[in-house]
């Protein structure tokens, strides 16, 4: 694929979000017309509302950008991974494919959900303005069936005589704390902001503060990741971090429990805002033009605030996905 124009933006979107479970790596590499390991992030339920948001960008930029020439994207990996949930009656969440779909003309870009679009692209530094869901949505739909059986009933008699409290400090096992416990229902939020990319000899930066705009949470997100690419022959070797600032009104949506919603062992909760900290490697190695062996596997420590909900029961998420990948 070309690299030029809209492209470099494009290459530069080194995401980090919870949104889905990983997100496209497409590194500035690829505008050096080097080889990189993509990193896609799968379809999920969002796919329809994304489906939704192309269709509305491609209404606004039909007329507007009739001129500009338009290119698409679509490559795939197969393979076996898995994303750890935190929450106390969440499932980890399988992954055995992902897709990497993105549309971007000269200004307008689409990116696996992503809206954005170009305010300003030097030769080492772009400036977009975004548009995306938000992310910690996608643990509250992998929740357990909430059955209980009896000898779990009789296990927890002892505990259900007791008065209100944080059932998590009643040293239960997890298993007993999601018989208990039904973790409260979240919305996906849509949120808009302004992103940083920027590359050289010394590797890749990108940071992005977002607001919510479709009132779910009103809170605001600022994160910051580095990263660097090593490449040793058909070798691509990407290691990164960041960090991740997230508003009172933002984690207390999530991750707090109303006084409508506690229960006799979910206590009402009001969280604050947090920094997560995160830790990434990927590695792959080139097989053919098309083919390539991909590995990845991510580390995210949750803010205090977070890992204090009393439906919280990890106090970080671990990722990890192997497979070959196939770009078209």
């Amino acid at each position: 694929m070309n690299s030029t124009g809209p492209a470099v933006t494009i290459s530069h979107k080194f995401a980090t979000k919870l949104t889905a479970i990983l997100q496209p790596n497409l590194c500035h590499a690829l505008r050096m017309k080097k080889n990189c390991l993509v990193t896609p992030k799968p379809l999920a339920a969002t796919a329809v509302v994304a489906a939704m948001l192309m269709a509305t960008l491609m209404l606004l930029t039909t007329t507007a950008c009739a001129a500009e020439q338009r290119s698409w994207q679509l490559n795939v990996a197969l393979g076996y991974g898995q994303r750890s949930n935190p929450l106390v009656d969440g499932d980890n969440i399988d992954i055995y494919w992902l897709a990497d779909l993105a549309w971007y003309g000269r200004r307008w870009f689409f990116d696996n959900g992503d809206i954005g679009f170009t305010v300003y692209e030097g030769e080492h530094v772009t400036l977009n303005a975004v548009g995306s869901l938000n992310s910690d949505r996608v643990f509250f739909s992998h929740l357990n069936d909430g059955l209980i059986s009896v000898q779990l009933l009789n296990d927890f008699a002892s505990v259900s005589s007791q008065e209100v409290q944080p059932v998590r400090d009643a040293d239960l096992s997890r298993q007993q704390l999601a018989a208990l416990i039904d973790s409260p229902d979240r919305d996906y939020a849509f949120e808009m902001g302004i992103e940083l990319l920027s590359d050289g000899a010394w590797g890749f930066l990108q940071a992005q503060f977002n607001s919510d705009v479709s009132g779910v949470h009103n809170g605001h997100e600022l994160w910051l990741k580095y990263g660097y690419d090593g490449f040793y022959g058909r070798w691509h070797l990407q290691p990164s971090i960041g960090v991740s600032w997230k508003s009172a009104e933002y984690n207390n949506y999530y991750f707090g429990v109303r006084p409508n919603e506690s229960s006799k062992f979910l206590p009402t909760y009001r969280a604050g805002s947090g920094v997560n900290y995160s830790a990434k490697l990927s590695l792959s190695y080139l097989l053919t033009e098309h083919w390539q062996l991909v590995t990845t596997a991510e580390f995210e420590k949750l803010s205090h605030d977070a890992v204090a909900s009393p439906f919280v029961f990890e106090d970080s998420i671990t990722t990890y996905f192997a497979g070959v990948y196939y770009r078209f």
